[in-house]
Formats: structure tokens, sequence, C-alpha cells
């Protein structure tokens, strides 16, 4: 797919959104994901336009977009994106989007700016921390400001988040 026929796509169908799972036959996580992707297109395909696009065949797409991974799974309405989710999501976290989607709902992004500031504070902190004993309370407030600003986009902390908020099973109970 070229990126004028992608254009083409997302602002076809203005009363719809757009989701969009960028995948490459090639990649473990795609894979993984790409059941979920599909049995929830077959179920929310009348509300959403849902696109595959093979991130191989289609480089210009990928390249006009920045996608950086893949997978990645991106939300349109109205031609403009309200939604990016970098990594393999659980079939739980894609019907969020899903349902956000097709619902209207506002689905938290960070933007750029907003990223850079909490990076450069971050860097600022932990630069600071060595002229200040103890060093502790800089340091973990640097990395936490580094976190919020990564999240979003951050694969591993994406599968961190699912695999903290399924129950703990022991010994076939669940807590």
């Amino acid at each position: 797919m070229i990126y004028s026929e992608f254009e083409q796509r997302i602002n076809g169908d203005a009363d719809r959104p757009t989701v969009i799972d960028v995948w490459a036959p090639w990649c473990g996580p795609c894979k993984a994901m790409k059941p979920h992707f599909e049995s929830l297109s077959g179920e929310f395909g009348s509300q959403a336009q849902v696109l595959a696009i093979n991130a191989d065949e289609s480089p210009e797409v990928v390249e006009q977009l920045g996608i950086t991974g893949i997978p990645t799974v991106l939300v349109f309405r109205g031609g403009q994106e309200v939604a990016r989710r970098m990594g393999a999501q659980s079939e739980k976290d894609l019907r969020g989007l899903f349902e956000a989607a097709v619902s209207g709902a506002q689905i938290p992004k960070v933007n750029n700016v907003a990223r850079m500031v909490r990076i450069f504070a971050a860097a600022l902190a932990m630069g600071l921390a060595g002229q200040f004993e103890p060093a502790w309370p800089l340091q973990a407030a640097a990395v936490g400001l580094f976190i919020w600003a990564i999240h979003d986009r951050c694969p591993i902390i994406q599968a961190l988040k699912r695999t903290l908020s399924r129950p703990y099973q022991s010994a076939g109970k669940t807590y």
C-alpha cells in the first residue's frame, strides 16, 4: 500500500474510526497478536474500518507514520491519529482500544512535547543527583520521570503492565 492509498482509506469513511495493525510476517509478537486482532475485526467490523498493513510491503506508509517498531496498533478518527500502541497487545488491551475507538471515548495519549519535557526533566534530575548526598532520591525521581515519559510506547513496560494486571494464581486459587 502506498501512502496516498492509505490516506484515502482513513479519510474515506469519516463516520467510523479506523483501527490499524502494522505487522510483518517474520514478527513473533505480530503472529501472537494476529488471532485476537482478527477476532475483534470481525466483531467490530461494522462499527470501525479495520486495516492490517504489512510493514515489509508498505515501507512508505510505515515511514510517513513514524513507526519505529512492530507490532503497532493505530486508531484514526476523521483522518487524525488518536491512539498508538507499540508492542504486542493482549486481547483485553485490544478490546479496550476497539471499544474506545467505536464509542468515541478519549484514548489517553502522551504528546511528543510532554514526552520530551519529561525526558529532559529526568536527565536533569539524574545530573543533579551527583551533586547531593544521598543521591538516591533524585535518581529514583529521574527513573520515575523517564518511565512516565515512555510508558505508552515501550514494549517492555507494556508487557510488565499486562503481567502485573493478571490475577495472582497459585495452586488453582486466584487471589
